[in-house]
């Protein structure tokens, strides 16, 4: 049996638009891997991302959709911020707290910060999450993290607007709670 990957990260939450892409639906067809993360964590390194894209196109601004020219970077980063914060903790809400089927055999919720520290083992965890009945090797992904080893997870309060990060963080730390409770990591 083939296994057919297809990634989503369920836009329709972010932009509410069909046309774009319609909603993605909780359901037992097939299996299903959510991954997960800190929200504020994953909102600073789409930010940090957005910027290298946006300078390697010769863009000035780190969030061309938000019409903010006017802003200074700090209030730039806290609009873009607290938008998608909004998304991150929708996307958290649907696919953790409020999935029926999260701990069924055909969801495997994947902690990020568990990818980066054991990027081996849990890649051997999915596999055969995947292939339940086929022997895994890891061999290759090995050689392949020897060459190319998994990045250290970066500490938010390295980040250029750190002195924002407690008021943001109100913004998504009930949902976080909840869900690092509801998946017992």
């Amino acid at each position: 049996m083939d296994v057919l990957i297809q990634k989503s990260h369920d836009e329709y939450l972010r932009r509410a638009d069909v046309h774009f892409e319609p909603p993605v639906r909780v359901s037992s067809t097939g299996k299903h891997i959510i991954q997960f993360r800190n929200p504020l964590h994953s909102t600073i390194s789409d930010f940090k991302l957005e910027q290298e894209r946006l300078n390697a196109e010769g863009e000035k601004e780190p969030d061309k959709l938000s019409q903010t020219c006017d802003l200074k970077p700090e209030d730039r980063w806290v609009h873009f911020a607290e938008r998608q914060l909004d998304y991150r903790t929708r996307f958290l809400i649907k696919w953790v707290l409020e999935n029926p089927l999260l701990h069924s055999e055909d969801y495997y919720p994947l902690n990020y910060e568990t990818l980066l520290t054991r990027p081996l083992e849990t890649l051997g965890e999915v596999l055969r999450f995947a292939k339940p009945n086929e022997q895994v090797s890891l061999s290759r992904a090995k050689a392949a993290f020897v060459k190319r080893p998994v990045k250290k997870m970066r500490n938010p309060m390295d980040f250029e607007f750190a002195s924002t990060l407690g008021r943001l963080e109100l913004i998504c730390s009930e949902i976080w709670s909840e869900c690092i409770e509801k998946l017992d990591c």
